[in-house]
């Protein structure tokens, strides 16, 4: 919720009502709700691919991306289809659930109130935080830990398309490799050097994109790609060309730039406060971060030299995924464990 100091009040009895009077069991309403989400998901999946196929091929790699592929990827979208196709037998089963899962979550043990203001506008909300507590269960639950099974998959989905959205994706930290900051500036020069001349310049993609997260998820992807196996073949001999690379004192100044420019931007009132409470919640420290500023600043060619041993510790779990036109994937068919639409 955003609001002016002189409505903020009136923004917290706004959610205590949609938090404790919202219909669930409504099921002309869900029904709306799943239609528009499907529709929206399916326009984000036609035009946001190497999204789709990075977070796909993550998922291959621990719960933790299993989790949120279910929650927010391909899985999801998948589930919405199903539920608008199925709806009227599935209705009455899925606004149950969700009055369940909403007992599960709004609960006075799990509530975390997050402000982005100043002292005094946060002192001047106290007051007012205990009715959206009231009528939240207080009484303890068993907690019921559950699991999502994860494994390598492999699998291209086809479209209309005539572009491919190539992906290539591990974790680096599974291999017994910890986090350095100097892994942004291997990313800029990945993105203005390698991956942007082999894949962009030469293969006549639009885009392509490396990351390196500090939990140790890692991907390659390309944008519109007109190829799909000589990206891949690309994408493996990255580590090859890092372990080669050369840099003087000059360029290297340029990289560090480059990769400062995209750490330390301006950031508006709200981002700073989403940063914060991500920074929190995964419990990121200030010393956290200024030691990876540091190794971004310090970096030496010798030390991206050094960063090969991530790319290969990732590129050794062999997680596919590709989203794209189906005559150019089953060229490709044997990079796959599994072809199938993306859109049934």
């Amino acid at each position: 919720m955003s609001a002016l100091q002189s409505q903020a009040v009136k923004g917290l009895e706004l959610i205590r009502e949609i938090l404790h009077t919202s219909k669930i069991t409504d099921t002309k309403r869900l029904r709306e709700i799943v239609m528009e989400g499907r529709s929206r998901m399916q326009g984000f999946m036609m035009s946001a691919g190497h999204t789709v196929a990075a977070s796909h091929a993550l998922s291959y790699t621990s719960e933790f991306d299993q989790a949120k592929e279910v929650i927010t990827g391909m899985q999801f979208y998948y589930f919405l289809a199903d539920l608008e196709e199925h709806y009227d037998e599935k209705k009455d089963e899925v606004a149950a659930r969700l009055e369940e899962v909403a007992e599960w979550i709004f609960r006075k043990d799990r509530l975390m109130l997050d402000v982005i203001g100043t002292r005094a506008e946060l002192d001047a909300l106290r007051g007012h935080i205990a009715p959206i507590l009231e009528g939240f269960s207080g009484e303890p639950l068993k907690e019921e830990r559950g699991s999502l099974a994860f494994s390598q998959k492999n699998e291209a989905f086809t479209n209309s398309a005539q572009v491919q959205y190539v992906c290539r994706a591990g974790n680096y930290v599974k291999h017994g490799l910890e986090y350095n900051g100097a892994l942004n500036v291997l990313k800029t020069i990945l993105g203005y050097q390698y991956l942007w001349t082999e894949v962009r310049v030469k293969g006549g993609a639009y885009g392509c994109m490396s990351s390196f997260q500090p939990y140790g998820d890692a991907y390659f992807v390309s944008y519109r790609d007109p190829n799909l196996e000589n990206t891949l073949d690309i994408f493996a001999k990255a580590a090859d060309y890092i372990r080669s690379f050369e840099a003087d004192e000059k360029e290297m100044t340029k990289y560090i730039i480059g990769t400062m420019s995209n750490l330390d931007i301006p950031l508006t009132p709200r981002i700073r406060g989403i940063r914060s409470r991500t920074a929190y919640l995964e419990g990121t420290t200030y010393e956290m971060l200024q030691k990876a500023r540091e190794e971004v600043l310090n970096a030496k060619a010798e030390d991206i030299r050094a960063l090969a041993a991530y790319i290969d510790a990732f590129m050794s779990d062999e997680n596919v995924c590709v989203v794209g036109n189906e005559d150019k994937i089953k060229a490709a068919k044997e990079q796959f464990a599994e072809v199938k639409p993306l859109f049934s």
